[in-house]
């Protein structure tokens, strides 16, 4: 759907993002699980985007000037972000800047805090403790401007450490209610403090499995 507000820095910062997920088959011939996770900038970051996007001469954006002088940390870093996935080649993008992004996975209330200490092999536990994951290998990241400026980061899950995917088939068979979060990983002072790009709840996992339903159980930020 179009955004309900749209970036000032159009051609930097898109004002929609999609995630795209895909959970691998734990079985040859087993069915994998895409998921698909749309969210759009806030009003508040448009105001803040606003003020802090001078033009040149001719009318242009300076697209330089305008990410250094973007006041909040986790903001200016999302926007270098975006710069630098554009115009960086391929072969640095892929652990300097798209390496950069992680996902967060967090047992969303007690009862599944518990099935996932009963169900969880040891070494994927910390797939929903709430730690951060980057995805290096497995993240790729692309922006559409056919229909606006959009950008798209697809997580692959079959290039995934082998804890990971041991916690994602564990999640197929239903573990409850799981919060998960998206962010940039923060490299120096200046990007301090980290902040979540956008959430979600993934909610009673073995319901939607069994009913062949979506996953997501709405969008909290």
């Amino acid at each position: 759907p179009r955004p309900a507000y749209q970036s000032p820095l159009h051609g930097l910062v898109p004002s929609p993002l999609v995630i795209n997920a895909i959970l691998p088959a734990r079985f040859q011939g087993d069915p994998c699980r895409q998921i698909i996770l749309t969210c759009q900038l806030s009003e508040s970051c448009c105001r803040e985007l606003a003020r802090s996007a001078p033009q040149n001469g001719s009318g242009e954006l300076n697209i330089k000037t305008a990410v250094a002088n973007i006041r909040d940390p986790a903001l200016r870093l999302w926007a270098t972000w975006c710069r630098d996935v554009r115009r960086l080649p391929k072969a640095v993008n892929r652990d300097a800047v798209q390496g950069r992004f992680k996902v967060f996975a967090k047992a969303a209330d007690e009862a599944t805090k518990q099935k996932c200490a009963a169900t969880l092999p040891h070494d994927a536990k910390a797939v929903v403790s709430g730690a951060a994951l980057l995805c290096r290998d497995a993240c790729a990241v692309s922006f559409v401007e056919g229909r606006g400026d959009v950008a798209e980061v697809s997580l692959d899950g079959f290039r995934v450490p082998a804890r990971v995917r041991a916690g994602l088939h564990a999640l197929r068979g239903g573990l409850g209610n799981v919060d998960v979060g998206f962010g940039i990983e923060a490299r120096s002072e200046a990007e301090l403090p980290e902040r979540l790009l956008c959430c979600a709840r993934l909610n009673r996992a073995v319901e939607a499995a069994r009913r062949d339903e979506g996953w997501w159980g709405g969008l909290l930020g």
